[in-house]
């Protein structure tokens, strides 16, 4: 059952704790949101779930009532991870990351990536493993220690039960006669780093993603072309994915309860970028980066042939950056190679 309000408060209060604004802490209080949320990530069996920023558990406790094949919990803050790795220290199927799902705010955190099967893992044949590759030769293996997530750039612990070593294995490794998991995201994000964070996680293949945000993002990422919410986020997520916003959720769906309200958002991963993302995701903060310039100077600002881009796809040289849909947008970046 999920955690009430009671629940959390006493969870905390018993760990001398308190909701970290610094983390963008608010935990879900409404039952019927976590089973909602759950079930948006359309989960089933053999599949990889990522949930970022976990909190005490109560979605997790929903998650692992999924066929998921796994649960990969990404928590950056010590107190709680620690609480998580006490509460599912029996559970085969959880795998806790303490640390930041993000390296940089446009890099996902490497551990996160190899531990839900988005790259291949170090020390696998034919890679060159180096040293220990011999016991690393069918996953990874991190033993955790006590430093904070926060000393040192890109450290983050993974484990089960905080004393063992885990062996992740590595999911659709070519030739092993098994299919791919998918990896889906189902998640109450933080609400500092939802947006880079979706992005990141459609680039790398997530195919699912299914989380709450502040509604104002909600809005930013399924905003069209003329729209005052419109840009460079909205456009990247649309070409990654189909965007639906669910459900607006009050404050008091959340403790403690934020200012505004919040949505419950899916995206289904549709990729029209390939891999092009990247570099097509730098040209849109050039053309957005002054959002009154037009079409003509923004390109010309950036350095590219303005007059000849717009006369191959007739454009009017006057019209702005956001009144271009996405798919315009893509086709004028596909002119600048």
């Amino acid at each position: 059952m999920a955690q009430s309000k009671r629940d959390i408060q006493s969870l905390l209060d018993a760990a001398q704790m308190q909701p970290r604004h610094r983390f963008g802490q608010n935990f879900m209080i409404d039952q019927n949101l976590v089973r909602l949320i759950a079930a948006a990530g359309e989960i089933v069996a053999g599949d990889v779930v990522i949930e970022v920023g976990p909190g005490t558990g109560t979605l997790t406790e929903e998650l692992l009532a999924t066929p998921a094949a796994k649960v990969v919990a990404v928590e950056i803050d010590r107190d709680l991870a620690g609480m998580l790795r006490e509460k599912f220290a029996n559970e085969p199927r959880f795998v806790l990351i303490e640390g930041d799902a993000l390296a940089t705010k446009h890099e996902l955190n490497e551990t996160l990536l190899i531990a839900s099967g988005l790259t291949p893992s170090p020390g696998t044949p034919g890679e060159g493993g180096g040293e220990g590759s011999d016991s690393a030769a069918n996953g990874l293996q991190i033993a955790t220690d006590q430093s904070s997530p926060t000393e040192g750039a890109g450290k983050s612990q993974v484990d089960r039960s905080g004393d063992r070593t885990l062996t992740l294995p590595s999911p659709g490794v070519p030739g092993e006669g098994h299919k791919t998991p998918a990896v889906k995201l189902v998640a109450n994000l933080p609400y500092n780093i939802a947006s880079p964070l979706v992005i990141e996680l459609l680039i790398a293949g997530v195919q699912t993603l299914a989380f709450t945000v502040q509604k104002e993002v909600a809005d930013r990422l399924r905003a069209g072309a003329n729209d005052e919410m419109y840009g460079s986020i909205s456009v990247m997520v649309q070409l990654l994915g189909d965007v639906e916003v669910m459900r607006t959720l009050p404050p008091q769906a959340f403790w403690p309860a934020p200012k505004i309200d919040s949505a419950l958002v899916r995206i289904r991963r549709r990729d029209r970028l390939g891999g092009s993302a990247v570099a097509f995701s730098r040209f849109l903060h050039q053309l957005f980066s002054a959002r009154r310039k037009t079409l003509r100077k923004a390109l010309s600002q950036a350095g590219y042939p303005a007059e000849e881009i717009i006369a191959a796809l007739s454009l009017d040289p006057q019209a702005r950056p956001e009144t271009l849909d996405p798919q315009t947008l893509l086709a004028v970046f596909q002119q600048t190679n």
